[in-house]
């Protein structure tokens, strides 16, 4: 019985190894990077209650960076390596990434959810402009029956709650 019981872990363990999408996190000074089958999501701890979120699905040559000034105080943070999802903490807000789908979550620390991304629905779609390599990016929320999404007033259409439109956003400037 106990040589059934191995050859069927053994058989076994090839495929729950290959339907983790999460493979590896580091930790560094001022982010955490949680390695994906198809791609790397970078956390950065900016303040408290704020969070940078970074996807890539390739290496890319270090950019000047325009938006962020260097200099400011980072918050302390933690790296929880849990069975289920690795946790990033500062003191009033968990991120999450589910190692199984890679869907990422965000909560108090009380537990309270604030923002849940769809599982699946992370994509970076090669494209080109201009003879120019981009991507064309995807994503989507899980969003509350009683939820109600206001803004993007550039859009003179008389819609006022946008939950459940599909708006093409496109820089034109």
């Amino acid at each position: 019985m106990a040589r059934y019981l191995f050859l069927i872990l053994v058989s076994i363990l090839p495929v729950i190894c290959q339907s983790q999408v999460v493979q590896r996190y580091t930790r560094e000074a001022d982010k955490v990077s949680i390695t994906l089958n198809e791609g790397t999501i970078s956390i950065y701890p900016l303040r408290d209650r704020v969070v940078r979120i970074q996807y890539t699905q390739e290496e890319f040559a270090k950019l000047p960076e325009l938006v962020f000034l260097p200099g400011n105080p980072l918050p302390e943070f933690s790296v929880s390596d849990l069975p289920s999802k690795i946790e990033v903490r500062t003191c009033a807000l968990i991120d999450s990434i589910d190692k199984q789908t890679g869907k990422l979550t965000f909560s108090d620390t009380s537990g309270n959810l604030i923002l849940s991304e769809q599982a699946g629905s992370r994509k970076l779609i090669p494209d080109t402009i201009m003879d120019e390599s981009c991507y064309q990016a995807e994503q989507s929320f899980e969003s509350p029956a009683d939820e109600y999404i206001f803004g993007l007033r550039q859009f003179q259409d008389g819609l006022y709650n946008l939950k459940g439109v599909s708006r093409r956003l496109k820089q034109v400037n």
